[in-house]
């Protein structure tokens, strides 16, 4: 699984999980966001 095939799965589960509710699909991007930045600086 390429990294840009596990980044399609996470953002259609979390449209699905919002339910189309905007607000609530940016504050799971920004969660993934903050995830690769924290991940980032460990490395």
């Amino acid at each position: 699984m390429t990294r840009d095939e596990i980044l399609k799965g996470f953002l259609l589960q979390a449209a699905e999980l919002s339910k189309d509710d905007e607000q609530t699909l940016d504050s799971y991007i920004e969660m993934l966001f903050d995830t690769k930045q924290k991940n980032s600086h460990a490395s």
